[in-house]
């Protein structure tokens, strides 16, 4: 097969996105920036590989198909294609990384330290998230929070994933006017926040071991690991301020945040 290929790694692990000689040269550009943050390139043998291949005319359904271990996957849209690539390599690296454990948790940063807050798809993480860097905090990320042995946070800077009704964008925390944190740091704040539109957005102080159940709870390795995944939820909420709530304005939400640092 001609066309390219990157493998790369990332927290550990060796991951390897290939493309057919039917993607277009320019097009390849957007599939290097669906590689996990951080990723470095190397030679290593991968352990999960997954190839591009176009298919059939442009106006066609199923445009594009995604090879990888787990089957083939069609695509008629290359927006929803490099989705499905940041999201398969992402999960892989997140699940099997033998240097860190891995959230599902949007992470920001402050003069204190990070803030966490535990949830997956649809909670609403990413939208405060956005609202807290518009207050000003450091961005680390909007889908995991890397926590390695000494219970530091890293950056896991990867485009925001902005939901509207048009759809879905991938910005760079830049485009938001907001600074990417460049540096781990440690827990200052954990909160098991979900939205509702019809909540009174009072957010409420948890028991510190609640926090850490709900950080288990949104581990990606719970099963797999659960001993890292213990110990990283513990050192977590222990000593942080722990806050759990609905929250309907994301603004209002991360003022409470803020003020719970102050």
């Amino acid at each position: 097969m001609s066309g390219g290929r990157l493998r790369v790694r990332s927290f550990g692990v060796v991951v390897e996105l290939a493309w057919d000689d039917g993607v277009h040269p320019d097009a390849a550009a957007n599939l290097a920036a669906t590689l996990p943050p951080g990723a470095t390139p190397t030679d290593d043998e991968p352990g999960r590989r997954v190839t591009v291949r176009a298919d059939g005319p442009v106006d066609a359904d199923g445009r594009f198909v995604l090879d990888g271990p787990d089957g083939r996957a069609r695509h008629a849209h290359w927006d929803g294609l490099l989705h499905a690539v940041e999201r398969d390599l992402a999960s892989y690296v997140a699940l099997h990384s033998p240097d860190a454990v891995f959230f599902h948790a949007g992470a920001v940063g402050t003069p204190r330290g990070a803030i966490l807050l535990p949830g997956r798809s649809f909670a609403g993480k990413t939208t405060l998230v956005s609202a807290l860097l518009r207050a000003g905090c450091s961005y680390l990320s909007d889908e995991y929070a890397v926590v390695d042995a000494g219970g530091l946070i890293h950056p896991y800077p990867r485009r925001l994933s902005i939901r509207g009704e048009g759809g879905r964008w991938n910005v760079p925390a830049s485009e938001l006017g907001a600074r990417v944190q460049d540096a781990p740091l440690l827990c200052a704040l954990v909160a098991s926040v979900t939205y509702d539109p019809d909540a009174d957005g009072v957010l409420t102080p948890l028991d510190p071991g609640r926090a850490a159940l709900a950080l288990v709870d949104n581990a990606v390795a719970a099963l797999t690991r659960p001993r890292e995944v213990l110990l990283a939820s513990g050192a977590l909420a222990r000593g942080a301020v722990c806050l759990a709530g609905r929250r309907s304005d994301a603004d209002a939400a991360a003022r409470q945040l803020l003020d719970a640092l102050a």
